[in-house]
């Protein structure tokens, strides 16, 4: 059986019959209110004629205290249900497309890369024609006392000179330089062979690389970015980058050296700090070959 209460705030609702007799708080209002022991019929019908909050031993709304009602049973009205529209569902069929429509193109993609040759030799083609055309203005300089050519920018300037080692004079030292002023970049670029017994006797070729890798970061004080193995001409050897700065210049160098039947070879790279031309190196060293 239930009983329907009517609250001060003019809210009406039924109470569950395990109510009755108990204080709980209108669901509306908050304001406290008796469920009678039976219907009433009279003119307080909630049975609360003569109390108040303090003598129903209920602190004011607003009081933290309030909270202690709220353990007790109250009335909830029935929550609706969420549908479940078509949205949802529009939304998931819409996903799994999008997803089916992508992983297709993936395939496609990977199979044109991996199973089309006629693609790829196209491409590779492509690549090196744009290449060619970038460098066809390069000029190739043979040296005949290194017995070496290799593709420069510019006509380079040769000087020879005899450079002092840690075991007195390194040897005869020929290198060719040529200035690089194309692109808005500016820089040089230089190729240098030497020649000294130490070359010939050494039996730990990456041990002189490195100590010649070491030698031209600290001859500027600079700091030591890249070193790492690399071939040139097919052979093994070094290949470093560093940052230094030159009366006040800022700048990055590049390079790679070897050494054959105790020759030294030596490829370099200079340009303003940060700004190597990659493609433009990797020419430059792509291009060395022995004769």
């Amino acid at each position: 059986m239930s009983v329907v209460v009517t609250c001060t705030c003019g809210q009406s609702f039924r109470a569950k019959s395990e109510l009755m007799g108990q204080r709980v708080r209108c669901p509306v209002c908050r304001a406290p209110l008796q469920i009678p022991h039976s219907p009433v019929q009279s003119d307080d019908p909630l049975g609360l004629d003569g109390f108040d909050d303090r003598s129903l031993g209920v602190p004011p709304a607003h009081d933290s205290a309030s909270r202690s009602l709220s353990a007790q049973p109250t009335y909830e009205p029935p929550r609706k249900r969420r549908r479940s529209g078509k949205n949802s569902k529009v939304w998931m069929v819409a996903g799994v497309i999008v997803a089916a429509v992508c992983a297709g193109a993936v395939v496609i993609v990977v199979l044109a890369a991996l199973l089309l040759p006629a693609v790829r030799a196209a491409r590779e083609t492509a690549q090196k024609a744009r290449a060619a055309g970038d460098y066809a203005n390069w000029r190739e300089y043979s040296s005949p006392e290194g017995g070496y050519l290799v593709s420069m920018p510019k006509s380079p300037r040769v000087d020879t000179q005899r450079l002092p080692g840690p075991k007195g004079t390194m040897g005869v030292v020929t290198m060719i330089q040529a200035g690089v002023d194309f692109g808005g970049r500016r820089g040089a670029c230089f190729a240098r062979h030497a020649r000294h017994r130490s070359f010939a006797e050494t039996n730990s070729t990456e041990q002189v690389l490195d100590s010649a890798a070491q030698a031209s970061v600290d001859r500027v004080n600079g700091r030591m970015i890249v070193n790492r193995s690399a071939t040139m001409a097919g052979i093994q050897g070094k290949e470093i980058e560093y940052e230094g700065t030159v009366q006040g210049i800022s700048f990055t160098a590049r390079s790679r050296c070897i050494i054959v039947n105790g020759t030294f070879y030596e490829l370099m790279w200079i340009s303003e700090r940060g700004r190597i031309p990659e493609n433009d190196v990797r020419h430059f060293f792509d291009s060395f070959r022995l004769r």
